[in-house]
């Protein structure tokens, strides 16, 4: 998927900045960061995005 040219896009967020890949959930699901516009991790303005795969 990574090597795709259609799908480069996806590794980088609007801020031209690499995404948090975190997996959770007892390895059953993954969470997706991007630092926001200040970009720093563990702060109000990241955002995430979950999903559980069961």
């Amino acid at each position: 998927m990574g090597n795709t040219p259609l799908r480069q896009d996806w590794k980088k967020d609007a801020w031209n900045r690499e995404y948090k890949f975190t997996i959770i959930d007892n390895a059953n699901g993954f969470l997706i960061t991007s630092a926001g516009s200040d970009g720093k991790f563990g702060t109000e303005n990241d955002i995430n995005r979950n999903k559980i795969l069961k």
